[in-house]
């Protein structure tokens, strides 16, 4: 009965460990844990490897993480999609392409290794975003 018990135990270690280890490409970056009063993340995912290569290839930059997150701040919605990349020259190339996409530099910004661009109509709003999020 002990051996069968503790059998038990080791099975469902395993199968937490599985669980929270399958989970863990699938959660939001930390920034968007603790959001200000009148905030919320509509939905955030991050992209499969296949979805991440393919995007990296179209922008001519490999990509190793990619998530987008929808935030509703005060009413207004706003995409924030993270781009993580191997090198320093592949995240000033990136932030390059992203930022010939848009039309106003507050949409898309460089920090390191990441690119953060914003999808949304609202300059001031993607500027509050950075601050809040702490990436100014």
């Amino acid at each position: 009965m002990k051996r069968l018990a503790a059998i038990f135990v080791v099975v469902l270690v395993l199968a937490c460990a599985v669980f929270f280890w399958a989970r863990r490409d699938k959660r939001a970056y930390q920034c968007f844990e603790k959001l200000p009063p009148g905030w919320s993340v509509k939905s955030s995912e991050v992209a499969s490897p296949e979805q991440t290569e393919a995007i990296g290839a179209r922008l001519g930059t490999p990509i190793l993480k990619l998530s987008n997150t929808d935030l509703i701040v005060q009413g207004t919605p706003i995409q924030v999609n993270i781009l993580d990349v191997k090198t320093e020259a592949d995240a000033i190339q990136l932030h390059k392409t992203l930022s010939a996409m848009h039309r106003h530099p507050a949409f898309c910004l460089r920090i390191g290794k990441r690119v953060i661009e914003y999808v949304g109509n609202d300059p001031a709003l993607a500027t509050k975003v950075s601050y809040e999020l702490g990436f100014l």
